[in-house]
């Protein structure tokens, strides 16, 4: 579990920032929780004398914006079902809770199934599912049926699929 003790004061927040193992996930978890912690509470202001801003604050402590912003949205969108299941912890991999924010932010409804998907599915899946919800066409084909597809379209309104009519699919 993620420590719920965020240090008081930025100085000992800081440290704790340097001495998170960025290779697992959960301190990737850990360093979003911080983050937010930090922004929420505007405590990097005066840091070092003269940071007054979120993003002065982070070129001080040489953390990219955009990572930041990730690490910190990653925390809030996933925190509460990853830290629940060890197998989610272990074999999920920060990348592809990246690839999942703007998904999630459509569909938030759908982010178990995101996640289960993201631990358990190879790579060539995981690629092909997460063009498939954006809307995208896969890559994978299934040749051992190919006289059989079924060409379907997807309503940009509402996401509903259906099967094209055949005066659609030959014209």
């Amino acid at each position: 579990m993620l420590s719920n003790k965020i240090a008081v004061n930025i100085e000992d927040c800081i440290e704790q920032l340097r001495n998170i193992n960025l290779s697992i996930l959960k301190g990737r978890l850990e360093r979003g929780n911080i983050l937010i912690h930090l922004k929420n509470n505007k405590a990097y202001i005066g840091y070092d004398s003269y940071c007054n801003t979120w993003h002065e604050f982070l070129e001080c402590i040489n953390l990219n914006r955009e990572t930041a912003r990730q690490d910190m949205e990653i925390y809030d969108q996933f925190s509460f079902y990853i830290l629940g299941k060890k197998e989610i912890l272990q074999n999920c991999s920060y990348e592809r809770l990246v690839r999942l924010l703007p998904i999630v932010k459509k569909e938030p409804q759908m982010k178990i199934d995101l996640l289960d998907m993201a631990t358990k599915s190879n790579r060539a899946d995981f690629d092909n599912n997460i063009k498939e919800l954006k809307g995208l066409i896969p890559t994978d084909t299934c040749d051992k049926h190919f006289e059989r597809v079924i060409d379907y379209e997807k309503c940009q309104n509402c996401g509903e699929f259906r099967k094209k009519l055949i005066a659609e699919i030959s014209a």
